[in-house]
């Protein structure tokens, strides 16, 4: 592994297992060194400086949500995991990965999903509905049945007319992971929509084209929606600074692991005590 954000979050979960609640430029230095990838101590000591340049972006973005105080030299954790949940959920998940075979997996796509509504909503200052696929009610609170759920979203929304039937296929979610909507005091057509997909896993830069939001609501909705909708993808991942603009270019707007965490510590108190269990647990396996 050489990859400056691997390294950085590999010097986060440091801090956050030791003993003392830290991580230092030297404790990267030595994994550097280990790693067989560097072949000078001035390749190791750029390295070092690129992880350190990542971690205060990563706390200037997420601002009071990130876990850790950073200077040139030392990485601090701030406090308990439980205060700062929404950026250690995605930080794990981040890091140790998760695939529909591994048991848990499944449930951390489905709780990723319901964080990302969080920030959705607290993002826009309005409702959120969670779209996703399998819909077992949670923070969405829509039915199972796609039909139902485009008839009650639209619902929700003021917006779309209802469903428009189509011929019978498989249609789980159709790539709508999020929605969020911020109504005026008429509730009117016509208002600040966001429709979002979430991609927890590593292939996340394989679906930045996969939403698109008139295609889907002309597909299925009797009516067009009035305003432009924001389209936007939520990942628990960080975004290399030279891949952003190509990321957002094809996704729209980008929630990263920071700006998601920033929100939903911005936002209204929500319980999330399966977020919680999940990341206790993964942190305990977690080998750094």
């Amino acid at each position: 592994m050489d990859d400056v954000l691997k390294w950085a979050d590999w010097l986060e979960l440091s801090a956050t297992l030791s003993a003392d609640g830290n991580s230092s430029r030297g404790d990267l230095e030595g994994a550097l060194r280990l790693s067989a990838y560097f072949d000078s101590q001035q390749a190791i000591e750029n390295r070092c400086n690129d992880v350190f340049l990542e971690l205060a972006d990563r706390s200037s973005s997420a601002g009071a949500a990130y876990p850790f105080s950073v200077n040139a030299s030392l990485l601090d954790a701030k406090g308990e995991v439980k205060d700062y949940l929404a950026y250690f959920f995605c930080l794990c998940l981040s890091y140790a990965g998760w695939s529909k075979k591994k048991g848990q997996g499944q449930a951390a796509a489905r709780m990723f999903e319901e964080l990302s509504c969080i920030a959705a909503q607290s993002y826009v200052g309005g409702e959120t509905a969670r779209f996703a696929s399998p819909r077992r009610g949670g923070i969405s609170g829509l039915p199972k049945s796609f039909k139902q759920a485009i008839a009650a979203l639209a619902a929700q929304m003021a917006e779309g007319g209802g469903y428009r039937d189509r011929p019978p296929r498989s249609t789980k979610d159709d790539a709508l992971d999020v929605v969020a909507w911020r109504h005026f005091a008429d509730r009117l057509p016509g208002k600040l929509v966001l429709v979002g997909q979430c991609a927890s896993g590593d292939d996340w830069a394989d679906k930045l084209n996969d939403l698109n939001p008139v295609a889907f609501t002309d597909e299925w909705m009797i009516q067009p929606i009035i305003s432009p909708m924001l389209r936007a993808m939520f990942i628990p991942h960080r975004v290399r600074r030279d891949k952003w603009e190509h990321c957002c270019r094809r996704a729209g707007l980008i929630f990263d692991r920071c700006r998601l965490a920033h929100w939903v510590h911005n936002g209204a108190p929500v319980p999330m005590d399966a977020h919680l269990a999940w990341t206790t647990k993964c942190l305990a396996e977690v080998v750094v």
